[in-house]
């Protein structure tokens, strides 16, 4: 039962990856902001651009120094978007996506609303590839 199990989710999981890679191809080298940097290591393997957290994910919050550092990529261009956890952020984004005039992506981070892994990573690619159509 459990090789059966695994087969069946390694063959769902080999045909996801190439779909997975296909929409995000367009955020390679872009940036990419979140509060906290959840998917830093989402977009090393799947090789898109750099997330920039606010906060350092060690309890920090968000300092002016980071702040400074988004209002400098905003200024040249480089992000016009902030992903925001739908389950655990809430105002402190939302006025800092006002405040930089980025648009507010809200993920599901913590797959609360997936069944499986597979559908978690496929609500996160879905949110990616809807920034990375606005980006070509």
């Amino acid at each position: 039962m459990i090789e059966r199990n695994w087969q069946d989710f390694s063959k769902r999981l080999l045909e996801k990856l190439w779909l997975w890679y296909e929409k995000m191809r367009h955020l390679k080298g872009k940036t990419i902001v979140e509060v906290h940097p959840a998917l830093t290591l989402f977009a090393e393997r799947f090789g898109i651009g750099q997330i920039f957290g606010l906060e350092s994910g060690h309890e920090q919050g968000i300092t002016a120094k980071r702040l400074a550092e988004l209002a400098n990529l905003v200024k040249k261009g480089a992000v016009r978007h902030i992903l925001i956890d739908e389950h655990v952020e809430g105002s402190t984004a939302l006025n800092l996506a006002k405040q930089f005039d980025l648009e507010p992506i809200f993920v599901d981070l913590m797959g609360w609303e997936a069944n499986d892994y597979l559908e978690l990573v496929d609500s996160i690619v879905e949110k990616l590839a809807s920034i990375a159509e606005t980006i070509k």
